[in-house]
This record gives structure tokens, sequence and C-alpha cells, in this order.
């Protein structure tokens, strides 16, 4: 075969199919010169094989629209889907603008996966902006501070271009979306920027330290008052106190760090009238009340809007431990009655909280014959 034939059925089949390219190099080996020059033929069978339709390809739709998904499964680690990534995002084969109100671009699928390989390879290759925002308002470092994926945050932190402030259409920054899931390490983190503003409140007007107090979330109630920063008295647009949050879901550990601070009030009322003892008081949760009680700061006979004291809200639902402590006090009226005139006695008799009523009578005070509007 003659260097000329040979260089052209090389250039023929350098991008052709391995089907052809296989022949070629069989040929090539072969011994036996062909007494004509077979690159032609070649060539026009390359052509022919690969003008094929897509439609050929039954799985080319399903590939194109998922390939992304499924690539999470995969170990990002691996050379070959390192390499293979590259040069997706390299060729723009997929839009890597992660405002996409779909949902499915690089960007947002590995921040919803905490794929923090994806992640590194879209920053390094200035396929994306790290503080554009997504149809909710969401940056990438609040998506990812949200879901709790501090390698991902530590990334984003490391460019030194993300805006730790942000706010999306909730003006719910990314602090206050770590604090609310309870993301300590991602807490310390922005709090280490120095950039956060740790009272920042969104649309409903809640702070940081308030969302951590209602979930319950200790270590971060601890680290944002350890910045003294704070106002741990600041009242939600319904008059809640991150104290009243506290008490009322039970979170005892946090009620008694907001006590130590010595800046709460332990009587404040939302606008139904409900203060943290209230609300303790009818959760049933005993030890709560019993803090609240130690501070010697509650009103033990404080209503709500329905004219209803702690006494009669644990009476009503049967919470005996709860009616001892307050009974205990020496400063509840036992025969005090609500809006519709019912006492802790008639609500504790019409529940059937026998216990609660056997404690009622052994004070000796109440009026067992008291009737109701």
């Amino acid at each position: 075969m003659t260097g000329l034939v040979l260089s052209g059925v090389i250039h023929s089949t350098l991008d052709s199919l391995s089907t052809i390219r296989n022949l070629v190099l069989k040929l090539l080996k072969s011994r036996k010169c062909p007494e004509h020059d077979i690159s032609g033929t070649l060539v026009e069978m390359s052509k022919s094989l690969g003008s094929r339709s897509i439609n050929n390809f039954h799985f080319y739709s399903y590939a194109k629209s998922y390939w992304l998904q499924h690539i999470f499964y995969v170990s990002g680690q691996e050379p070959v889907i390192r390499d293979l990534l590259l040069r997706l995002f390299e060729g723009n084969v997929l839009n890597a603008n992660p405002t996409a109100e779909d949902g499915s671009m690089p960007l947002i699928w590995a921040l919803q996966n905490g794929n923090e390989i994806v992640v590194k390879l879209l920053l390094d290759l200035g396929k994306v902006d790290a503080n554009s925002k997504d149809a909710r308002g969401q940056t990438p470092l609040s998506w990812a501070a949200e879901n709790g994926h501090e390698a991902i945050v530590k990334l984003l932190l490391k460019t030194g271009k993300v805006d730790v402030g942000s706010k999306d259409i909730s003006e719910r920054t990314p602090l206050l979306l770590a604090a609310e899931n309870g993301h300590e390490a991602i807490v310390k983190l922005l709090l280490e920027t120095g950039k956060v503003d740790v009272g920042s409140k969104d649309i409903s007007g809640w702070t940081p330290l308030w969302v951590a107090a209602e979930n319950g979330h200790e270590a971060v109630v601890k680290l944002l008052l350890e910045t003294g920063k704070v106002d741990v008295d600041l009242k939600g647009t319904r008059g809640q106190t991150p104290l009243l949050w506290a008490a009322e879901n039970g979170h005892e550990a946090i009620v008694k760090l907001l006590l130590e601070t010595g800046k709460v009030d332990v009587g404040s009322k939302g606008i139904s009238g409900w203060t943290p003892l209230l609300l303790a008081a009818k959760n049933g949760h005993e030890a709560v009340v019993k803090l609240l009680l130690e501070t010697g700061k509650v009103d033990v006979g404080l209503k709500d809007i329905s004219g209803r004291a702690s006494l009669l809200l644990a009476a009503e639902n049967g919470h005996e431990a709860i009616v001892k402590l307050l009974l205990e006090t020496g400063k509840v009226d036992v025969n005090l009655k609500d809006t519709w005139g019912q006492t802790p006695l008639l609500w504790a008799a019409g529940n059937g909280h026998e216990a609660v009523g056997k404690l009622l009578l052994e004070t000796g005070k109440v009026d067992v014959d008291s009737k109701d509007k």
C-alpha cells in the first residue's frame, strides 16, 4: 500500500466510529496488499454510519434530559467522571446558568445534592456567578446554608466573592436559613466572616435567634447569644419573643439560656395575650414552667384574651404536675373564671381529668357548685 493511500485511510477514519477504525487497523496490519485504494470506500462507509438519525439512538432523549441527575450517583472523585464533567461544562453542552426556573441546571443540582466536586468545577471554570439568584431569590450560598452542606459553604466563602448577607424574596439570609434548620457548623462559619447581620429580619419579622429558639436548636442559640449582638427580647409580628416560642415548644435548655442573659421579659405577651408561662402550662411543659416560676418574676394569675390563667389551662388539659406546681406557689385563684364563666375545676371535670380534680378539691377552696354562663 502506498504512503498516499495509507495517509488517506488514516485521515479518513480519525473521527469515524470505532467499527470503521477497527477495520482499518486490521487492514493496515495485514501483509496482503489490496489491488485498489480502499480509502474512498471507508470514507463512504463512515459517512453512511455517521449520518444515522439520532432517532435511531433510542436512549438519546433520555440521556440528554437526565444525564445530570445520574451523575450525582457516581463519585465525582473518579478521574473519568471528572474529565467527562469538565468536557461537558467547557463545551457548553448544558447552560450552567443557576437562575433557570426549572431548577435543572448543574449548579442547582449540585447544591441540592451537596456535590462539592461539581460546584468547584463550575466555579473554577467561571461558568457561574457565585451571587446569582434563582426564582426564589436564593444564591448558591443560601442554598448550601439551608441544606446544611458545610463543605460547599466553605468553598463559596473561600472565593471571597459571595455576598454573605444576600436576601431571598422572603428577605431570608443564609444565616437565618442555617439557624432555622439547626446547622451549627454553618452558622459558625458565617459568623466568623464578621460580615453577617445577626439581627436581620425576614418579612415576618423573624431573626436567626427567633427561628433557632422556636425550633429548639440549642447550640445555634448559644452561638448567636455569644455574639452579644442579638436582641434577645425582640418581638415578631404577632408579638412573640424567642422566649415565648421556646416555652411554647418545651425547649427547656433554650429557655434556660435565654433566662440566663437577664435581658428577657418573662411576662411578655403575644397578640392573643399569651405569655411564656401560659403557653408552657397549656402544653404541659413541666420543666419550663418550673424554670419560669423560679425566676420569681412571673404573674401566675395573668390571663390571656379569653380570661384563662395558667392554672385553668393546665387543669383543662390534664397536666397534673403543672397544676401541683402552680398550687404550691400559693398565688393562684382556684375559682378564677374565664370569659365563659368556667373555673379550673369545671374544666377538669368536663374533660375527665380525675387526678387534677382531686388536687383542686384538696385545697379546700374550690366552689364545687360554681356555674358557667
